[in-house]
């Protein structure tokens, strides 16, 4: 099974509306994580009970982030979206994140559909007790495992589209690598298969030069 990470684009309009995947629903304890090789969705950890994702939290296929892993997305709504839940979404800014000293920023963004959050455009607009409480959940979840993440703060729209369209690029650049890498291997398997051949054909008529010889050796002794 191919895994939607490559099989689904970033968007159409990308930067400035970006598929998302679901991989958590709001209010989850449970981090599930994508499994490339399978396309399975993925047990990663259960967070203690006092720690619940705030927000629904997806990623943007076809994206390579600094991390090495697809791009974060924070979907801000009050729809109710389930697991694997494919839309497409609004970016409105960007969460800056080290996680044990890597980067690993958070795309924040409104789902286009959601009727009811139309007129949020900047992140400016957004409620600053979910800006606090989102803050508030990224700097700790990972307390329990002793290790440390820290929210450096919130950046707008802008900031958010080159993120995007880095990691946009970033994925084509590694997937045409890996490509050419295939090809090369094929190429190389082929050069020896053929050199084989190659071989088996020359070992068979160095038998066949043999037997004729052996053939014209008996008759002339008859």
């Amino acid at each position: 099974m191919k895994s939607p990470l490559h099989k689904v684009s970033p968007g159409k309009n990308a930067p400035n509306k970006i598929n998302v995947i679901i991989e958590i629903p709001k209010n989850s304890r449970i981090k599930y994580e994508e499994d490339e090789s399978t396309g399975l969705i993925r047990l990663d950890r259960v967070l203690p009970s006092e720690f619940r994702f705030p927000i629904d939290y997806g990623l943007i296929p076809q994206t390579l982030a600094e991390d090495n892993d697809p791009i974060d997305v924070i979907v801000i709504t009050n729809l109710d979206l389930f697991q694997n839940t494919l839309l497409e979404v609004r970016p409105i800014g960007v969460m800056e994140l080290y996680d044990q000293g890597k980067r690993d920023d958070k795309i924040l963004a409104i789902p286009v559909k959601d009727l009811e959050m139309k007129s949020i455009k900047k992140i400016k607009q957004l409620d600053k007790t979910l800006l606090n409480k989102i803050k508030l959940f990224f700097n700790h979840y990972k307390d329990f495992e002793n290790k440390k993440t820290k929210v450096l703060g919130f950046k707008d729209k802008d900031k958010a589209l080159k993120i995007i369209k880095k990691a946009i690029s970033n994925y084509k650049k590694s997937n045409k690598r890996n490509t050419n890498h295939k090809e090369s291997n094929k190429r190389n398997t082929n050069h020896k298969e053929s050199n084989k051949r190659n071989t088996n054909h020359k070992e068979s008529n160095k038998r066949n030069t043999n037997h004729s010889q052996i053939k014209r050796t008996l008759i002339s002794k008859l």
